[in-house]
């Protein structure tokens, strides 16, 4: 069991000078190039065969109707990042050639256009031939209709309640860069990658066959390439539909797929959403988890030894030694303030003699903002802010740092960054007791913990850090 000792690094940055030049996920092709007119998506003017439908639009403005039989709607446009969702629909029709196809597919809700499950399935079959007018999901554009004609073509599906919703992608460079996916984001800062470097997100609402099914809040978030690791950490936000319930928490985790378990990691609870920091990809989700109080400290109980449960999850964490002081935000030394908190996630399984065990820890960096302060970034980044949480991407970007921001702005907006991440990877083995002690044997070394089984919860303390976890 490696006992991690963190650094806290100094951060000399400034908005001076910097641009905001990062790659997003709206780029054209990944998450749906933006369309155009779409003049032909209408199909040509009626006649007793119903005339050949156009395009079904690329994805975009909704192509306008063509003349004499009316166009079928094209799919609305996705909001946020990412271009538009939705195909075209069936093809126009005429006279004699039968009603049009109804819209290709439901609207993405955020980046790349994502819906629920594939959007527009069949894209409205027009006539009695009706070829598939769109067989795009997400943010691709729609196929070309099929001829019309015959009797009226079926209605286009809509957007499918679950399964996994179409990927999207964006570029990392050396300067950092973001991805926004299906309500998830992650960005990265300066010096993540040492090229170029393209990333994926997709989402699932299956949560069949993987570990703890029940604790899962959400969806199933997919980053790819798999295996792909990251010299700085980036900062991943999911999705969550409410605060924790009282004595619980939402924590990010991974799926280490060795062990067919969720890795907790340091998470920070937001408003709607949770924010970690990842260094590499694979399969992320929000767990649910018992939370200690540690508001006063963590109040570890003397090593007593006890009978070992077969799970327990870091429940909290609390730095006994003197905590580094951080500085205001760079461009408001009057109008902000600093703080520095180390935070962590972390897992211990203990099964027919064997054990598992990770841990993740973190420093966090908040820099407090004042009103004044982010009138400042406003006007020297040119945006708006409305939520302290519109400042992630432009800031970071400005910044070359990947930082999550929380509050309202007529208040007080809290900015975070994680500059120092330590991980000591999974380590599994043989594991014994005796008396107060708990001993941990993996494949490079041996190590004995003194602990405290009391009640639902497992103490220990190493270093200057105390642990309590929770069953």
């Amino acid at each position: 069991m490696k006992n991690i000792a963190l650094g806290v690094l100094a951060l000399a940055v400034g908005l001076a000078g910097c641009s905001d030049d990062q790659s997003t996920s709206n780029a054209s092709g990944a998450g749906g190039a933006a369309g155009s007119s779409g003049t032909n998506s209408g199909g040509t003017s009626g006649s007793t065969s119903g005339g050949s439908a156009g395009d079904g639009g690329s994805s975009g403005n909704a192509g306008s109707a063509g003349s004499s039989g009316s166009g079928a709607t094209a799919g609305a446009a996705g909001s946020s990042a990412g271009g538009s969702a939705g195909t075209g629909g069936g093809a126009a029709g005429a006279s004699a050639g039968g009603s049009a196809g109804t819209s290709g597919g439901a609207a993405g809700s955020s980046a790349g256009g994502s819906t629920g499950g594939s959007a527009g399935a069949t894209g409205g079959s027009a006539g009695t031939t009706g070829g598939s007018a769109g067989t795009g999901i997400g943010g691709s554009s729609g196929g070309t209709g099929g001829s019309s004609g015959g009797t009226g073509g079926s209605g286009g599906g809509t957007g499918g309640t679950g399964g996994s919703t179409p990927g999207t992608s964006a570029t990392i460079t050396t300067d950092g860069g973001r991805l926004e996916f299906d309500g998830a984001s992650l960005t990265f800062g300066q010096n993540a990658v040492s090229s170029d470097t393209v990333i994926s997100g997709s989402s699932t609402t299956s949560t069949s066959g993987l570990p703890r099914a029940a604790d899962i809040q959400g969806k199933v978030y997919d980053l790819t390439p798999n295996g792909t690791k990251f010299d700085d950490a980036g900062v991943l936000t999911l999705p969550v539909s409410s605060a924790a319930p009282s004595g619980k928490q939402w924590f990010v985790a991974w799926l280490d797929t060795t062990n067919n378990t969720w890795i907790p990691l340091p998470t920070l609870q937001l408003s709607g959403r949770v924010a970690a920091p990842v260094t590499h990809f694979t399969y992320y989700a929000v767990l649910q988890g018992n939370a200690a109080d540690v508001t006063s400290g963590c109040n570890i109980a003397a090593p007593c030894g006890g009978t070992l449960a077969s799970r327990y999850d870091l429940g909290g964490f609390c730095f006994t030694g003197t905590a580094p002081g951080a500085g205001p935000f760079p461009i408001c030394t009057t109008d902000s303030t600093g703080s520095v908190e180390t935070i962590g996630g972390s897992l211990f399984e203990f099964n027919a003699g064997n054990f598992v065990y990770s841990l993740t820890a973190s420093t966090k960096t908040t820099f407090h903002m004042q009103p004044s302060c982010v009138a400042k970034i406003e006007s020297g980044l040119s945006i708006s802010v409305t939520s302290c949480s519109d400042m992630d991407a432009p800031v970071s970007a400005a910044m070359k740092m990947a930082m999550v921001c929380e509050g309202n702005p007529a208040t007080q907006c809290d900015c975070s960054v994680f500059p120092s991440v330590a991980d000591s990877g999974v380590e599994s083995g043989t594991y014994s007791t005796a008396g107060n002690q708990l001993t941990l044997t993996s494949t490079t070394s041996t190590d004995t913990i003194d602990y405290c089984v009391s009640g639902t919860t497992l103490q220990m303390t190493r270093g200057e850090f105390e642990y309590v976890y929770n069953e």
